[in-house]
C-alpha cells in the first residue's frame, strides 16, 4: 500500500516527473522557470535537473490511438511534448497557492500519473478546462468547464438587464466556459411594455437571441495556428436554458426545438415542481402563472428574481395568465402538459426534466441560494454565479483484480489529494465575471466525480444494474462521500472554511445528514473548506483520454466497436487512386500504381477501400477523404482478454443494449443519496418502449426523492448508429419504410430561385412540420404568384383533387394555380420532383438530397440546382453529426452526444 498522501514526510524520490521528451531531447530532471499570468495563473517551462524523473513515453502510457489522438487535440498544450509534461504542468500550477510548492507538485504529480500509487496511469484526471489550462500562462483561459448566469439586481425583467446577460453570456462563451441559464424571469409573450403601448415577443422568442449569439462566438476563426501560444482546438461551450413549469410559455418553450433548426445551441430542460407532480398525480388542473407586474411594478422591480414562490412570501401578487388573444385563464389539464413533455422527450429526446424542488430542498446552501438552473449537462445545480470546477476518478485504478473488489485504502489516498487539487482552482482560476468570483471564494463548490464505473463493474465480474452492481457502487459512492467531506473538514481546520459556512444551517441539511457520525462531528468541529464536493459528469473525452473505460456512471456501450478516424495521408507503400471516390462505379476494382482498391457503398456514400493485405482498414471518403478503420475496445474487455479472464457471454460481460430500463435507474437510485450536486447520465430506451411505461420512469425517478434530473434517449430517435463489432446473428439489411398517408390538403412554403437567368417557383409541402413533397415550375421573373397581392407571398396549400392532379391555394384559401403538374416544363423535371417526393416521404436526409441534387448536370441542372437551394432551408438538426468531424457514428451517453470516432463530446 501506497504511503498516505496527506502526510508531508515524502521524499522526491516517490514521485516522478518529466525526464526525457519523444522530441529527442534527453534530461536528467528540470529546473521549473515560471511566466506569471492573469488571476494567478502561470506558464511553466521545463529545463535541466529537477523533483521528478518520469521516463515514459506516449507509447507506454496510451493503450489505444483515439486515446493519444484525444490527448494531442484537447489538452496537450504547445510546450507539451507528451502527457508527463501536461501532467507536470498542472502539478506544479496547483501547487502555486500552498506554502510547500515542491512537494505539493510531487502529490499532485502522484494523482495525475499513478506513480507511487500502485496504479496505471490516470487514476485522477482533472475537468477539461484545467487539464488543457492550467499553467499555460493563457490569461483569460478559464480553468472552470461551465457557468451558471442570470439575471441580477434591480429590475432584472428589463431590457437593460436583458443586454447585460447577453453581455455575461458572451464573455462566458468566449473564455471556453458551457453556459447555462434560467429564462423564466422575463416576462411572457402578449404581455404589454408599459410606456411603449407594445406587448413583448415573450421568454421563448427572446432565446432565439441568445441561440444566434452563441453560433457567432462558438464558431471560432477555422483555422489552423503553428504558434505554440495556440490551441489546435477550441472549446465550444455548451448551453443549457431552463424553465419553470408554471410559466405562460412553458408550451412554447416545451415545443421549441420541434421547430427544424430552432435554439439549436441551446440543451433544454423543464423545472418540474412537486406540486405540479401531484397535480398530474390527482389529474388536477394546472393554471400558469406569473407576478402581476403591472400593478406592483415597483414592488416587482425590487423583489422578482424568478423564485415565485419566494416572490408570493415576501407579499407579491402571482395571477393566472390571461391568454392575450382570447382573454381566457391559462388553465391546462396538468396531464395534458406533461404528456407534452413526455411526448416531445419520447420523439424528440428534449427537452429534459429537472425536479427543482427536490434540488433545493437536498441544496447544503439552500439558507443562502435559491436554484433554478443547471450546467449544460445538467451534473451541476448552480445558482447564478455558480461554477463548475470538476474532477474525475478513474474507478478502473481502484479495482483490486484478485480480490475482486475496490481497493478502499487507496480510495482513501486519493480523495484527500483529489479534493485539495480541485479546492486549489479556486484561487487559481480567470473567471470572466466577478460574481462567478464570488462563488469561487465564499462558497468554494467542487465537483469530485468519477468514470469507468461499467467497466470496473466487468473487471469485478459484478453485472451493472444488478442488486448487486447497485450495492458495490452504492458503497462506493457513500465511502467516496464521506471521504471527501472529512479531507474538506481537514483542509478548512488547515485553511479556513468556506465564508458562507454556518454550522447550524449547514449540519441541518438533508443531504449532510445522510453521511457517517463521523463526518458530521468532524465538520461541526472543523468546519468545511467547500460548500459542495461531489458530482457525476459527462466523462466523454476525460475516459477516451484514461485509456478508454466506460464512461462516467455509465455501463460499458460496447465491447468493441470500429472507429473511422481521419489521418493525414497513406502510409509508405500504399498508392492513391488519381480520381475521387465519386468517379468509380461501386464494385469497380482499381489498380493505383500496384495498389489496389475497390469502390465499396457505405451509406449514401461511395468509398474507396484499400484491398492490400495488411491494409484493408484504409479507406477514401469523398468528403473526410483519407480515413483508418481501427477496432476499439473497453479497457475491462482489453485487461481481462490479456489475463484469460474475458468472457463475453457471461451475465457481468452486459453492455447497454443488453440492459433493461429499470437497470439504470436502479444504479441511479444507488448513488443519488451521496451525491450533493447532481448527475449527468442517459437512460436508453428500447425503440418500442410503451409511452405509459416510459412515463411511469419519470415519476419513478420523482418518487426517489433523491434524484434531481433525469435524461432519456429513446432508440431511433436520431439518425446515429455506432458500427458495432460485439457478436450477434443480426444480418444487415436496408430498413423498409412505410410513407405517412396524405390528407387532401397540406401547407406549403413558396421558394422563388434564379439559377442561370431561370426563374424557378419551388413548393415545398409539410406533413407535420416535415418536408413531404416538392413541386417545380418556371416562373416570370419576380412578378406577384397571387394576383392582387403587392408584396410577395411565400406561404400557401396544395390541395390533391385526385391522382396526379394538384392545386396551389393561397394563404386564404383561393385556387391560384388549378393543375401544379401541367405547369411543370418537362417529363425530366416531373420524374425529378416525384423522385424527390418519395424520398422526402419515406425519411430520407435533406442533406443528403440536397447533395444528390447539387451534382444536376445537362438539361436538368437548372432544377437540380434550385430545388437544392429551396430544400436546404428545411434541413433539420435531428439528421445528427459530429460537430467536429461530420461523422454519424455518435451516440447518446451521460446525457451527451459522443463521437465514436474522433472522441468529440459537446459536454467535455
Amino acid at each position: 500500500m501506497s504511503q498516505n498522501p496527506s502526510s508531508t514526510d515524502s521524499s522526491a524520490a516517490d514521485v516522478a516527473a518529466p525526464a526525457e521528451s519523444t522530441n529527442g531531447h534527453a534530461s536528467n530532471g528540470h529546473h521549473v522557470n515560471t511566466r506569471s499570468g492573469r488571476n494567478g495563473s502561470h506558464q511553466y517551462q521545463l529545463s535541466e535537473s529537477d523533483l521528478i524523473t518520469d521516463d515514459r513515453t506516449n507509447d507506454d502510457i496510451f493503450e489505444t490511438e483515439i486515446s493519444e489522438e484525444v490527448y494531442g487535440q484537447n489538452y496537450q498544450y504547445g510546450t507539451d511534448d507528451r502527457v508527463p509534461d501536461t501532467w507536470y504542468r498542472n502539478a506544479r500550477a496547483m501547487a502555486q497557492v500552498e506554502d510547500d510548492t515542491d512537494m505539493w507538485t510531487q502529490r499532485f504529480y502522484q494523482l495525475l500519473s499513478g506513480q507511487g500509487l500502485g496504479t496505471g496511469p490516470f487514476p485522477f484526471t482533472p475537468g477539461g478546462r484545467i487539464f488543457a489550462n492550467a499553467g499555460t500562462g493563457l490569461g483569460k483561459a478559464t480553468l472552470i468547464n461551465c457557468f451558471v448566469s442570470g439575471f441580477q439586481g434591480h429590475d432584472q425583467d428589463s431590457m437593460d438587464e436583458i443586454q447585460a446577460e447577453l453581455t455575461r453570456q458572451a464573455k462566458i462563451l468566449a473564455s471556453e466556459g458551457g453556459y447555462g441559464f434560467c429564462a423564466h424571469i422575463m416576462r411572457p409573450r402578449g404581455a404589454r411594455i408599459g410606456g411603449v403601448g407594445s406587448m413583448t415577443p415573450g421568454a421563448v422568442q427572446m432565446l432565439d437571441v441568445w441561440n444566434k449569439q452563441a453560433a457567432t462566438i462558438v464558431a471560432g476563426s477555422g483555422m489552423k495556428s503553428d504558434r505554440d501560444d495556440v490551441k489546435d482546438k477550441i472549446r465550444k461551450g455548451a448551453q443549457m436554458v431552463t424553465m419553470g413549469i408554471w410559466h405562460p410559455d412553458i408550451i412554447e418553450f416545451i415545443e421549441a426545438k420541434q421547430e427544424p433548426g430552432r435554439l439549436h445551441k441551446f440543451n433544454m430542460s423543464v423545472l418540474i415542481t412537486d406540486e405540479f407532480m401531484e397535480a398530474v398525480k390527482n389529474d388536477d388542473t394546472w393554471a400558469l402563472r406569473f407576478p402581476d407586474y403591472e400593478n406592483e411594478k415597483e414592488f416587482y422591480k425590487q423583489h422578482w428574481d424568478g423564485n415565485l414562490k419566494a416572490y408570493q412570501e415576501k407579499g407579491g401578487t402571482v395571477k393566472t395568465w390571461k391568454d392575450p388573444a382570447t382573454g381566457e385563464p391559462a388553465v391546462y389539464e396538468a396531464r395534458e402538459i406533461w404528456n407534452r413533455i413526455m411526448d416531445s422527450t419520447y420523439n424528440r429526446n428534449e427537452p429534459g426534466v429537472i425536479f427543482v424542488d427536490t434540488i433545493n430542498k437536498e441544496n447544503n446552501l439552500g439558507y443562502v441560494e435559491h436554484i433554478n438552473a443547471t450546467n449544460p449537462c445538467g451534473e451541476q445545480v448552480l445558482p447564478v454565479g455558480g461554477v463548475c470546477l470538476l474532477g474525475n476518478l478513474n474507478v478502473t485504478q481502484l479495482v483490486d483484480r484478485e480480490a475482486g473488489e475496490i481497493n478502499y485504502d487507496l480510495v482513501d489516498d486519493l480523495v484527500p489529494l483529489a479534493v485539495r487539487f480541485l479546492d486549489n482552482v479556486n484561487d487559481l482560476s480567470y473567471v470572466p465575471l466577478e460574481e462567478q468570483q464570488r462563488n469561487l471564494q465564499e462558497k468554494r463548490r467542487i465537483g469530485l466525480g468519477h468514470y469507468g464505473d461499467g467497466s470496473a463493474l466487468m473487471m469485478m465480474k459484478t453485472r451493472y444494474g444488478s442488486e448487486e452492481g447497485a450495492r458495490v457502487m452504492r458503497e462506493f459512492q457513500e465511502h467516496l462521500a464521506n471521504q471527501a467531506y472529512q479531507a474538506s473538514a481537514r483542509l478548512a481546520e488547515e485553511k479556513g472554511a468556506f465564508p458562507l459556512f454556518d454550522k447550524d444551517e449547514y449540519l441541518s441539511s438533508p443531504f449532510v445528514q445522510r453521511l457517517s457520525d463521523k463526518t458530521k462531528e468532524m465538520i461541526g468541529d472543523l468546519g468545511l473548506r467547500n460548500s459542495h464536493l461531489l458530482s457525476i459528469q459527462p466523462t466523454g473525452n476525460t475516459s477516451t483520454l484514461g485509456n478508454a473505460p466506460s464512461s462516467g456512471i455509465e455501463p460499458v456501450f460496447m465491447h468493441s466497436y470500429i472507429r473511422t478516424s481521419e489521418q493525414p495521408a497513406l502510409p509508405d507503400g500504399i498508392n492513391r487512386p488519381s480520381m475521387s471516390p465519386n468517379a468509380y462505379e461501386v464494385g469497380q476494382d482499381i489498380d493505383a500504381d500496384g495498389t489496389a482498391w475497390t469502390a465499396e457503398e457505405q451509406g449514401d456514400e461511395t468509398v474507396l477501400r484499400c484491398q492490400e493485405e495488411g491494409h484493408t482498414h484504409w479507406q477514401i471518403h469523398p468528403t473526410r477523404d483519407i480515413c483508418k478503420d481501427q477496432e476499439v475496445k473497453d479497457y475491462a474487455v482489453r485487461h481481462m482478454e490479456t489475463d484469460g479472464t474475458w468472457d463475453p457471454d457471461a451475465d457481468w460481460a452486459v453492455t447497454t443494449r443488453d440492459l433493461d430500463v429499470d437497470d439504470h435507474l436502479t444504479q441511479m437510485k444507488a448513488l443519488a443519496p451521496f451525491v450533493d450536486s447532481s448527475m449527468s447520465k442517459t437512460v436508453n430506451v428500447p425503440n418500442d418502449y410503451p409511452f405509459e411505461d416510459f412515463k411511469e420512469l419519470y415519476k419513478k425517478a420523482h418518487d426517489t426523492g433523491v434524484i434531481k434530473g433525469v435524461t432519456t434517449y429513446r432508440a431511433g430517435t436520431m439518425s446515429a448508429v455506432l458500427s458495432g463489432d460485439d457478436d450477434g446473428d443480426d444480418d444487415r439489411t436496408v430498413p423498409r419504410t412505410e410513407a405517412p398517408d396524405r390528407p387532401e390538403t397540406l401547407p406549403c412554403a413558396i421558394h422563388r430561385v434564379r439559377y442561370q437567368g431561370d426563374h424557378w417557383t419551388i413548393l415545398v409541402g409539410f406533413l407535420e412540420d416535415h418536408p413531404y413533397e416538392v413541386f417545380a415550375f418556371k416562373s416570370e421573373g419576380e412578378a406577384p404568384l397571387f394576383e392582387g397581392d403587392s408584396e410577395r407571398v411565400d406561404e400557401g396549400y396544395i390541395r390533391k383533387n385526385e391522382s396526379r392532379h394538384y392545386s396551389l391555394l393561397g394563404p386564404n384559401g383561393t385556387v391560384v394555380i388549378g393543375d401544379i403538374t401541367s405547369h411543370m416544363p418537362s417529363d425530366d423535371v416531373r420524374v425529378e420532383t416525384r423522385l424527390v417526393s418519395t424520398a422526402l416521404r419515406h425519411g430520407s436526409k435533406i442533406d443528403f438530397l440536397v447533395e444528390q441534387l447539387e451534382k444536376a448536370e445537362g438539361s436538368i441542372a437548372s432544377f437540380g440546382q434550385s430545388m437544392a437551394k429551396a430544400l436546404r432551408a428545411h434541413a433539420t438538426d435531428h439528421e445528427v453529426t459530429c460537430d467536429k468531424c461530420g461523422s454519424a457514428n455518435v451516440r447518446h451517453v451521460e446525457g451527451c452526444m459522443e463521437c465514436a470516432d474522433c472522441g468529440h463530446s459537446r459536454c467535455s
